[in-house]
């Protein structure tokens, strides 16, 4: 999607801190949560793998049926619905929270960079109801770059991929800003990122 015509004043990023810091403790609380159950359901055995896969797939299911098929899948769709002013409304971040959530704790592969994404979006969305002076999709840029990075911490790769995808690197300065107040944000909850943190809990049971 081009959006290369979004134009932004650097002195709103001040009037945007507040929901940077609040993508950046969803992002934080993201980490923590995971790595708190990803620890406590570390599982060897292949019935109980099995027992996982269905008890998460039913959940994941569950979340699905409520959104009326809205939070399966990476959300790419959702966030080009949501950035062509389509809300989808706060149920589906709530929803998508908790779905990518779910799936992730299951200890299973799975990913969580566009899921990630499409939560920040929907965020986005919402909070450009308190902001009717500054472009809405530039708050939902915003939005998605400060959660993103909060949520796997890294600023850059966060700030350049969304800036890339979205055809805005004019906006570059404030998204990189956004992004290192996120991380930063997010890592006084969760120390470790969270790649990182993983990688050590899943090398430790080999």
């Amino acid at each position: 999607m081009d959006l290369s015509n979004l134009s932004f004043d650097l002195t709103l990023i001040w009037q945007l801190l507040p929901l940077t810091v609040v993508v950046g403790i969803l992002g934080g609380l993201f980490s923590r949560i995971t790595l708190y159950f990803v620890q406590k359901l570390i599982i060897n055995s292949k019935i109980k793998v099995l027992v996982m896969a269905l008890g998460v797939g039913m959940i994941v299911a569950f979340f699905n049926y409520l959104s009326k098929g809205q939070i399966a899948g990476s959300g790419h769709t959702e966030v080009l619905q949501i950035l062509n002013s389509q809300s989808l409304g706060l149920d589906f971040v709530v929803m998508k929270f908790f779905a990518v959530l779910t799936s992730f704790v299951s200890t299973l592969p799975g990913g969580v960079f566009m899921p990630s994404i499409s939560i920040g979006a929907g965020i986005g969305a919402e909070a450009s109801h308190f902001y009717t002076q500054i472009d809405t999709q530039v708050i939902m840029l915003i939005a998605m770059i400060g959660y993103l990075s909060a949520v796997i911490r890294a600023p850059l790769t966060s700030a350049f991929v969304i800036l890339e995808m979205t055809m805005s690197l004019h906006l570059l300065i404030p998204a990189l800003v956004v992004a290192l107040i996120a991380s930063f944000v997010s890592k006084q909850i969760q120390h470790q990122p969270i790649y990182e943190a993983l990688a050590d809990r899943f090398s430790k049971t080999v």
